[in-house]
């Protein structure tokens, strides 16, 4: 199998003056420089450098395959890349991931959801893990924003991939991480529920968070977020690019 070109790297920079980065941090939530990741021979991306800014959505796009799952991995702490460096609300991710990821939260499908326990036991445990006491009414609240009975009594492994999917983005509200890497947000959603990503991905940005969305639905990542950040495997090889346009936020 021989080895693909390396993707290459664009992105679009927020318009001066559009839009006040809310919050007082004199760093980037998230940075990297020269990233580079290969699984075996097969070099995966190489050179990655860009940021994300608080009080900022930044659209991760490109075709299957060309890396975004695994750039998502890494900068969550759980794959260690092959090159390059990571800082993590100005934590460099290598020498203290832990402390880093404290600072982010991902959504993966339906990752960190457990089958054995129900809706309402999923999100007290998470609560759990992160050092948070949990109430009733702020569990009861979260299942409700996203479209799930917050009595439902039934284990998660009877809940349909939908209703997993909005389980785990309960997760994020109640857990309320400075970063969210959100990967694919809006798979086996239906229109309800990728409004409900929306709504999610506004209200942490308003508040001064950060959030990376990793989408092949370029048409939608772009209407929602600030920044754009393009993975594609055009020759002749990796280079950071200004679009030279903006990326206007939708309220709709």
């Amino acid at each position: 199998m021989g080895v693909h070109p390396a993707p290459t790297l664009l992105r679009a920079p927020l318009v001066s003056g559009r839009r006040a980065v809310v919050g007082t941090y004199l760093h980037s939530a998230i940075r990297t420089e020269g990233l580079g990741h290969r699984f075996g021979r097969h070099r995966v991306f190489r050179d990655l450098s860009f940021e994300v800014r608080w009080g900022t959505a930044t659209a991760l796009v490109g075709p299957n395959g060309v890396g975004k799952t695994t750039l998502m991995r890494i900068l969550g702490g759980s794959l260690t890349p092959s090159q390059g460096k990571v800082w993590v609300d100005n934590t460099p991710l290598l020498g203290d991931g832990d402390a880093a990821r404290k600072a982010c939260a991902l959504l993966c499908g339906s990752a960190f959801v457990y089958d054995d326990l129900t809706g309402s036991e999923n999100l007290r445990f998470a609560l759990e893990m992160v050092g948070t006491r949990s109430s009733p009414e702020c569990v009861r609240g979260a299942l409700a924003r996203v479209g799930l009975r917050p009595d439902l009594a039934a284990p998660v492994r009877s809940y349909s991939t939908g209703m997993r999917k909005r389980l785990a983005i309960a997760r994020l509200w109640v857990v309320r991480s400075r970063i969210l890497l959100l990967d694919e947000p809006y798979a086996s959603l239906d229109d309800e529920g990728r409004g409900v990503v929306d709504g999610l991905i506004h209200e942490h940005v308003d508040s001064g968070g950060a959030v990376l969305l990793a989408s092949h639905d370029t048409a939608r990542a772009q209407n929602i977020c600030d920044d754009l950040v393009e993975l594609t495997r055009r020759p002749p090889g990796p280079a950071v690019t200004s679009l030279g346009r903006s990326v206007p936020r939708s309220r709709q």
